[in-house]
């Protein structure tokens, strides 16, 4: 009786594995980023445009609207420039391969000698830089420096 059981239970055992090693190798999975769908090197989202009519780009004063101002707030500068310009100009570090060098975008930097509310906390005598993509309009980047006085 001992022997029937024994008997069986491999035979379940080995048919079990069987039966699982046949569903597995019908069922491989290729990992999502595999190397044979990988773009190493992906087209910018933000494609060239310096080349575009100056008139088709959103105006300043429509970039400038969407721009946090207070009552002491000065506009330092205003440019239209490529995005590679403004790279090399800024020296900032590290590229971003979302944007062509090419691709034009309005710079404003303004003052704010009262201080400036953030997200990353409170700057007095803040100066923000705010990169928009003349094109869509869309903020790229915004960096803002200052006396760091900490989150409220």
């Amino acid at each position: 009786m001992k022997r029937i059981i024994l008997t069986t239970i491999v035979s379940i055992l080995s048919v079990s594995t069987f039966a699982f090693v046949a569903f597995a190798n019908n069922n491989i999975i290729s990992h999502p980023n595999s190397s044979v769908k990988y773009n190493e090197n992906p087209a910018p989202i933000y494609t060239a445009n310096n080349k575009m009519d100056v008139n088709n780009f959103i105006s300043e004063e429509k970039i400038i609207e969407n721009i946090r101002q207070t009552k002491d707030s000065q506009i330092l500068s205003k440019e239209l420039k490529t995005w590679g310009n403004y790279v090399k100009d800024e020296k900032e570090e590290g590229t971003n391969y979302q944007i062509d060098p090419n691709r034009m975008v309005r710079v404003i930097n303004i003052k704010y000698p009262e201080g400036l509310d953030t997200k990353a906390g409170f700057y007095k005598n803040a100066v923000s830089i705010d990169v928009f993509d003349a094109e869509t309009g869309n903020l790229i980047e915004s960096t803002v420096t200052g006396d760091y006085q900490g989150r409220a």
